[in-house]
């Protein structure tokens, strides 16, 4: 039963993938201009998502490597610098449209302004990521995205559409000037699709790890990752994980200052590695 419950959760969540805030924004004014004369861009985006996610997964399956870490091998670095800043930008600009949409959303419902319920919004997420169990980062959205079904009840509580707008299927009302906020809306629908699935996954490094959740095997958290101690071998293996506050100071070589005065050298909080069961984005997980 917890099995297809998670399914049923992961298709919930790849639908509410398709529905954030630049969607819902782009989708509404393309709607209010030009009726249903751009549903051409959301079928042509959906067929180029399938086939990029075929093509990646069939890719990645067959290589045994993610498709950043193969631009990055077969390209080299500076060549990989390009996807990754465009990555960054596009992503930062996107988490800023999200909580702006999260603000708008919790405005509807309470009545106070979003400019006031924007930072509000931040720090959830914030809380979120940081200080949620790896359950709730992984369900809680799902869960939350069960709120996509509103746009059906919708549907249904309107009724079927006007047989003037059913008609702009074929032959949209594009009025003159008009030409360009019709193009300019195509290619933000496209883009607002097309993004969401692109390859975001970047190879795992060793300094990926920072900031990874530190969690026993029954999910209590223990700490966040704050350095890595390596062998001195060429392999660099890992030999535990540095943690806490007295892992941050460590890594910023504060942990002690007065250890020429011969005080008593204090030592980080560390995990090593022989008791690590699992690593899955963001979580670390630890034997019982």
């Amino acid at each position: 039963m917890k099995k297809w419950l998670s399914i049923g959760l992961g298709i919930v969540t790849a639908t509410g993938g398709f529905l954030d805030a630049g969607t819902i924004a782009t989708a509404g004014e393309s709607g209010a201009k030009f009726g249903l004369g751009l549903i051409w861009t959301i079928v042509l985006a959906t067929i180029a998502i399938i086939l990029l996610v075929e093509m990646v997964g069939r890719f990645t399956a067959v290589s045994k490597k993610t498709y950043a870490d193969a631009i990055r091998e077969d390209l080299g670095f500076k060549f990989y610098l390009f996807p990754l800043l465009s990555e960054i930008i596009a992503e930062s600009l996107m988490l800023t449209a999200e909580l702006g949409g999260m603000a708008v959303a919790l405005s509807l419902f309470t009545g106070i302004s979003w400019h006031l319920l924007f930072p509000v919004a931040a720090l959830l997420v914030f809380l979120m990521s940081w200080r949620a169990s790896f359950d709730w980062i992984e369900n809680g959205p799902a869960i939350f995205g069960l709120l996509t079904l509103s746009f059906i009840a919708a549907v249904v509580a309107l009724g079927k559409p006007p047989l003037e707008i059913i008609s702009t299927l074929w032959r949209p009302e594009i009025k003159a000037g008009d030409f360009a906020d019709y193009f300019y809306l195509a290619a933000a629908t496209l883009d607002t699709r097309e993004w969401i699935l692109m390859p975001q996954q970047p190879p795992l490094f060793i300094g990926d790890l920072l900031r990874y959740k530190l969690v026993t095997s029954e999910g209590k958290l223990v700490g966040h990752v704050t350095d890595i101690q390596l062998s001195k071998d060429p392999e660099y293996r890992i030999l535990a994980f540095i943690y806490g506050r007295r892992g941050l100071l460590y890594r910023l070589h504060d942990l002690n200052p007065f250890r020429h005065l011969e005080y008593e050298e204090i030592l980080p909080d560390k995990v090593p590695w022989e008791m690590v069961a699992q690593i899955a984005f963001p979580v670390i997980t630890l034997k019982p």
